[in-house]
């Protein structure tokens, strides 16, 4: 992969600003953003300079996988993970102020789906003996606004996502049918994603996804965070809503598609409208400097014509993680600019109709957003 110099001068640049002499990263999300390459259970390590090219410290049994780096400095250990990343420290002179993930209570998942090693109390235990002159500070919110603006390669990697994305889709709209249980239309969706992600394209090396459906009453559940995809066998004008979470080597995408097996009831049909309507809103809405609730607010005055509200979220950043800052929903402070990514996903759920959302992941530019999912948005 090609080096991310742009990426790592405004990295370091930022950690200068806020005084920050070296970041020591070991999350699989941070490990993958700051050096390209996704680890497979999570015993790697980033180290970062304010000055110089950021390292790689990675285990021997992972080395083919490593080639997939853009970073300049890659280094593989033989022994135990913190003795060898605490002579890399040693041997590369890291002091100052040094910032480690402190605060991150949810992380991504890793490749193999198990197991993921994560930062925690050990990992804070092995700074404070390899640097005991070091000042540590946590650096999660650092990290997170690095995050938020993605690169070319970043965004390239996140459309290789959506369009995989679409073929799972395309396999779950096939098989749904009066009488296929919700098992089976997740089932679709992810064996497609599971035979064609590695490979695709020429392009990817690993792929996962996640397909959450829901049929009926169930769907009515939508507006939690996770629902499991049940036995429930479909049935004739039932809202079935499928929530996809598909990850390619490294990089998500969540995608929602709502469809109706049969005819749409004529309130199902005016439902559908008015989402669609609030998902242009906003994406229209999107300008440089934007406050995140006024294109929450886009979407909730188009769905209001119509006499419906949603719940009080409407998106949420994307990347090296499924879900991620800024977020756009009452309240928030945060502000879009041009190449954030994140998804856009307004939802109406009432016995009457079932649960219905529409997702999609949005690039913002000066002047408006683009979706970047590539799957047709029909009921």
């Amino acid at each position: 992969m090609r080096y991310e110099k742009e990426k790592v001068e405004r990295v370091q640049s930022m950690m200068r600003k806020e005084g920050v002499d070296c970041l020591v990263c070991r999350n699989s999300e941070n490990v993958l953003y700051f050096s390209g390459y996704w680890p497979i259970r999570g015993w790697s390590f980033s180290v970062v300079p304010a000055e110089g090219d950021p390292i790689l410290l990675a285990p021997d049994y992972e080395v083919e996988f490593t080639e997939k780096a853009w970073a300049r400095d890659v280094r593989m250990y033989t022994g135990k993970p913190y003795e060898d990343a605490s002579r890399l420290l040693k041997e590369v002179g890291v002091k100052g102020k040094v910032g480690y993930e402190g605060s991150f209570e949810l992380i991504a998942g890793n490749a193999i789906g198990v197991e993921n090693a994560h930062v925690g109390f050990q990992h804070l235990e092995f700074l404070k003996k390899s640097l005991p002159s070091s000042e540590l500070v946590d650096a999660t919110d650092l990290i997170l606004e690095m995050r938020k603006l993605k690169t070319p390669a970043e965004i390239e990697a996140m459309r290789l996502a959506a369009d995989l994305s679409g073929e799972g889709l395309g396999s779950a709209h096939f098989v749904l049918d009066e009488g296929v249980k919700e098992t089976q239309v997740a089932a679709a969706c992810e064996k497609t994603i599971y035979e064609e992600g590695f490979g695709y394209k020429g392009k990817a090396t690993v792929a996962r996804a996640f397909a959450f459906v829901m049929s009926g009453p169930n769907s009515l559940r939508a507006p939690r965070p996770y629902n499991i995809s049940s036995q429930r066998k479909i049935r004739a004008g039932d809202a079935v809503l499928i929530e996809l979470n598909t990850c390619v080597d490294g990089y998500w995408c969540d995608l929602t598609r709502t469809w109706v097996v049969g005819v749409p009831s004529e309130e199902q049909k005016k439902v559908w409208e008015l989402l669609l309507a609030g998902q242009n809103a906003a994406i229209s809405a999107v300008r440089d400097g934007i406050d995140a609730i006024e294109v929450d607010e886009a979407a909730r005055k188009a769905v209001r014509k119509g006499g419906y509200e949603f719940p009080p979220f409407l998106g949420h950043g994307i990347g090296v993680a499924c879900h991620e800052p800024p977020f756009i929903k009452p309240g928030s402070e945060d502000k879009l600019h041009p190449n954030y990514l994140h998804s856009v996903e307004p939802g109406i759920a009432k016995p009457s109709i079932g649960g219905m959302r529409i997702e999609d992941i949005v690039l913002d530019k000066s002047r408006g957003g683009e979706s970047i999912s590539t799957f047709h948005r029909d009921l």
